[in-house]
C-alpha cells in the first residue's frame, strides 16, 4: 500500500474545523474498507505548527502539535488551514518562503478557507484555479490578481494545487484527495464511515 506523508499546518487562531475536518477523513481513510479494523490509513498526518508547540484556535481551544514547521521534513501533501491567525502569518516571510520551498519541491499545495491568502501570499496562486470562502473571493482576487479564483465552486482541484471554500469545505476537500491518491470507492467508502454527504456540486466528476 502507498503511504502519503500529509503535514497540516497549525498555528494561533487557526479555524478548529479547517483543519480537524481534513484530519477526520484522511485518518479514516481505508485503502480497502474490509480491512478497517486491521490495517492503517495511507495518509501519515501530522500537525506542523508555525508558531510553537502549543496551539490556541480561533475558537480558544489548546492543543499540541506533532511538530515545528522548521523541523519538519518534505511531506507529500501539505494542507493549509484558515483563521484570522492567517493575517498575521501573511507577513511571517520565514513561513512564506517554506510555503514556497514546499511548492517548489512538489509538494501538492492545500488550502481550506482563508488558507488560501496566505497561499497567495507567497505567490503560489499565479496563474492558478482556486476558491476560498465566499466572504474573502473579491478579496482573494484583489490581493492574487493572476489567480482564477472561482467562488461558485466548493472544490477547485487544479493538479498540484488543491483549494477549498470555508470550514466544512475542508471534508469535502479532503474526499476529493482521498479520490485522487487512494480510489473513488475508498472515498465514498471513507464519506459513509464518518456519514458525512459529499456536497454534489463537484465531487467524484469525472
Amino acid at each position: 500500500m502507498n503511504r502519503y506523508s500529509t503535514q497540516i499546518l497549525v498555528f494561533d487562531g487557526v479555524e478548529l474545523l479547517d483543519f480537524s475536518g481534513p484530519h477526520e477523513v484522511l485518518t479514516a481513510c481505508r485503502a480497502e474498507e474490509t480491512q478497517r479494523a486491521s490495517t492503517a490509513s495511507p495518509f501519515e498526518i501530522s500537525l506542523v505548527s508555525a508558531d510553537g508547540p502549543e496551539v490556541l484556535t480561533n475558537g480558544n481551544v489548546r492543543f499540541g502539535a506533532d511538530q515545528l514547521l522548521s523541523e519538519a521534513a518534505e511531506p507529500d501533501i501539505f494542507i493549509v488551514p484558515g483563521g484570522i491567525g492567517v493575517r498575521r502569518l501573511r507577513t511571517d516571510e520565514y513561513v512564506l518562503q517554506s510555503l514556497r520551498e514546499l511548492a517548489g519541491a512538489g509538494c501538492v499545495m492545500v488550502s481550506v478557507c482563508t488558507g488560501a491568502l496566505l497561499l497567495g501570499s507567497a505567490g503560489l496562486l499565479d496563474g492558478r484555479n482556486c476558491t476560498t470562502h465566499w466572504m474573502f473571493t473579491e478579496q482573494l482576487q484583489q490581493d492574487s490578481p493572476l489567480a482564477r479564483v472561482h467562488s461558485d465552486n466548493r472544490v477547485v482541484d487544479d493538479g498540484s494545487l488543491v483549494t477549498g471554500a470555508g470550514v466544512t469545505a475542508g471534508i469535502d476537500l479532503s474526499l476529493r484527495l482521498v479520490e485522487r491518491f487512494v480510489s473513488r470507492e475508498a472515498a465514498l467508502a471513507t464519506a459513509a464511515y464518518i456519514e458525512y454527504a459529499p456536497s454534489p456540486d463537484y465531487l467524484f466528476r469525472r
